[in-house]
C-alpha cells in the first residue's frame, strides 16, 4: 500500500512518565521532522505533537487533529498495556482491548498505527482488527533502536513508499545505526478483502458510525480584497489550486458574494476540514497571490439517502425507535420517566393563604411530568449505575448518572463530564460529586447536529468512546 502523496497529517503522541524511565521522545521527534523537512513532497505532511499524554488526550488529539497515522511513543509493560500519564504525571496504564476500541471507532481514517514502546505487539494485535497497518514491538526496545527505526521509516515514507517498504526501511536503519533489536519491531496487516485500496484519504470521517451517504460542506471562502478587483479566470484559478490542495474535485462555487472576496463554496467535508486546519496553522496563508483571510462552514448535510446515522440521537427520539444495531453494540434502549418539576405561577388568593399556612410560604408548585428518554447500564467499580439521556425540550436536554439500586448514592468523587465537539454554545460541562448524592446532573442546550462526547470517572468497564449526535 502507498500512502496518497497528497497531504498527510501525522500525530505524535508522547507520554513519560515520573516514575519511568527518561527517555529522549524529544529527539525522536525532532529527528523525525528534520527527515521530512528533506523530502521532496515535505510540504504534503502535517505534524502535531501532544506531549505526557493522559488516555483522554487520546481520543481529544484525534477528533482534533484527524490524522492519517497515529505514532505512540513511550513505554509499555510486558503484560501489554501502554504507559500513558495520570493526572499528577505518574503511570496509567492502558490495556489492548481499551485502546483497540477507541481506534474502532476511527477505523474509516486513520490508516496506520505505529507504537514505538516495549512489548507493544500485544496492542498491536488488538488494534490491527480495525486498522489496516499497525506497528508494534515484539520485545522490550532501547532508546536509541526505537529512534532509529522511526527516523527510517518516515524518511521512507515521505519519499513515496509503502507501509510495508517503510517498515523495513525502519529495521534496516537499526542495523545501520549497530544497534541490536532490528528484528523488534514488528508488522501487522488487517486479513480482510476490504483493505485501503491505497488512498489514505477516507470517504467520511466516520467516527463511529456506517456511512449514510456522501458529507457535503457549504463554507465561506474570505480574501482579502475586493471582488470587483479580481477576474473570473483568477477565481476559477483559485478553485482549481483549492482542489489541488485538497483533493477534492467535486469542489465548485456557489455563489460570490459582492463587496469583499467571499466564496461560496461547495465540497466534501475531508477537504474543508485539511482546508481550514491548513489556514488555522498558517501553511496556507495567500492563494494565486491573495491573503486569505477565513475559512468557515455553513453548512454541513448528508447527500444521496436519508437514512439517519445510527447514532443519531435526535432520530431516536423523533421516531421514540433505536435501531436494533446500535442496542447491541452500545446498549441504549428508550424510556418513559417521570420528574419532579418547579413551576413558578400565579395563584388564586385563597389558595395563596392555604399554601402559605401549610407550606411556609412556598408558592413553588411541585408536579409529575413525563420525558422521553435514554439510557444504558454502566458497570463503574463493580457496581451497576444508568446514564440516562432526558429531552426536556427541543433543545435542552439533561445527562442522569444515578445508581440502579434505589437509595444507593453517587460516591464521592465522581464527575461526568459532556465535550461538545461541534457546537458553539458551550464547550465542556461537568457535574461532580463532592459528597455523596443521589445522582449527578447536567443540564444543557444542544442545537440540532452538535456532536457530544460524555466521560465519566472513574471509568465505566469496557468503556465505548461514542461520539452523540443531535
Amino acid at each position: 500500500m502507498s500512502i496518497n502523496i497528497l497531504t498527510k497529517k501525522i500525530l505524535i503522541l508522547s507520554a513519560n512518565p515520573i516514575d519511568t524511565d527518561r527517555l529522549r521522545l524529544d529527539q525522536e521527534v525532532r529527528d523525525i521532522k528534520e527527515g521530512l523537512r528533506l523530502v521532496k513532497e515535505r510540504d504534503q505532511f502535517i505534524i502535531d505533537c501532544e506531549w505526557a499524554v493522559r488516555p483522554r488526550d487520546v481520543r481529544r488529539a484525534i477528533l482534533s487533529f484527524k490524522p492519517h497515522i497515529v505514532h505512540f511513543s513511550g513505554h509499555g509493560a510486558s503484560g501489554g498495556g501502554l504507559a500513558f500519564e495520570n493526572e499528577i504525571g505518574q503511570v496509567k496504564l492502558v490495556q489492548p482491548e481499551a485502546l483497540a476500541g477507541l481506534f474502532r471507532l476511527f477505523s474509516k481514517r486513520v490508516e496506520c498505527v505505529l507504537l514505538n514502546a516495549c512489548y507493544s505487539e500485544i496492542q498491536a494485535n488488538a488494534i490491527v482488527q480495525y486498522i489496516d497497518f499497525v506497528v508494534g514491538m515484539n520485545t522490550a526496545i532501547n532508546d536509541h533502536a526505537a529512534i532509529e527505526f522511526s527516523v527510517g521509516f518516515y524518511d521512507a515514507l515521505g519519499n513515496g513508499c509503502s507501509v510495508e517498504t517503510a517498515y523495513e526501511f525502519g529495521c534496516n536503519a537499526i542495523q545501520l545505526a549497530g544497534c541490536q533489536g532490528y528484528l523488534t519491531p514488528v508488522l501487522k496487516k488487517k486479513n480482510t478483502s476490504s483493505s485501503s485500496n491505497g488512498n489514505i484519504l477516507p470517504e467520511s470521517d466516520g467516527f463511529g458510525e456506517k456511512p449514510t451517504g456522501t458529507l457535503k460542506t457549504t463554507y465561506e471562502f474570505v480574501l482579502t480584497g475586493k471582488v470587483s478587483e479580481v477576474s473570473i479566470p483568477t477565481l476559477e484559478a483559485i478553485v482549481a489550486h483549492l482542489r489541488k490542495i485538497t483533493g477534492d474535485t467535486s469542489l465548485t462555487i456557489l455563489e460570490i458574494k459582492s463587496g469583499s472576496i467571499k466564496l461560496i463554496l461547495e465540497g466534501t467535508e475531508e477537504g474543508f476540514q485539511l482546508l481550514k486546519s491548513l489556514v488555522e496553522r498558517g501553511e496556507l496563508d495567500q492563494v494565486s497571490g491573495i491573503p486569505i483571510e477565513e475559512v468557515k462552514r455553513r453548512e454541513l448535510r448528508i447527500i444521496s439517502n436519508n437514512e439517519p446515522a445510527e447514532w443519531n440521537v435526535q432520530q431516536w427520539f423523533r421516531d421514540e425507535f433505536v435501531p436494533e444495531v446500535t442496542k447491541q453494540i452500545s446498549g441504549w434502549v428508550l424510556s418513559v420517566i417521570e420528574l419532579q418539576i418547579e413551576s413558578n405561577r400565579a395563584v388564586p388568593f385563597l389558595e395563596w393563604i392555604i399554601e402559605r399556612t401549610l407550606l411556609a410560604g412556598f408558592s413553588k408548585k411541585q408536579r409529575k411530568q413525563q420525558f422521553l428518554a435514554i439510557e444504558k447500564i454502566l458497570k463503574i467499580q463493580k457496581s451497576n449505575y444508568i446514564l440516562r439521556i432526558i429531552s426536556l425540550t427541543n433543545q435542552k436536554w439533561r445527562f442522569d448518572l444515578e445508581a440502579v439500586i434505589p437509595g444507593m448514592n453517587i460516591p464521592q468523587g465522581f464527575q461526568l463530564r459532556l465535550i461538545n465537539i461541534s457546537g458553539t454554545r458551550w464547550i465542556e460541562e461537568e457535574s461532580i460529586s463532592i459528597v455523596e448524592q443521589e445522582r449527578l446532573a447536567i443540564e444543557v442546550l444542544i442545537d440540532e447536529g452538535n456532536e457530544i462526547i460524555y466521560e465519566i470517572e472513574p471509568e465505566p468497564e469496557n468503556y465505548l468512546y461514542e461520539i452523540l449526535k443531535f
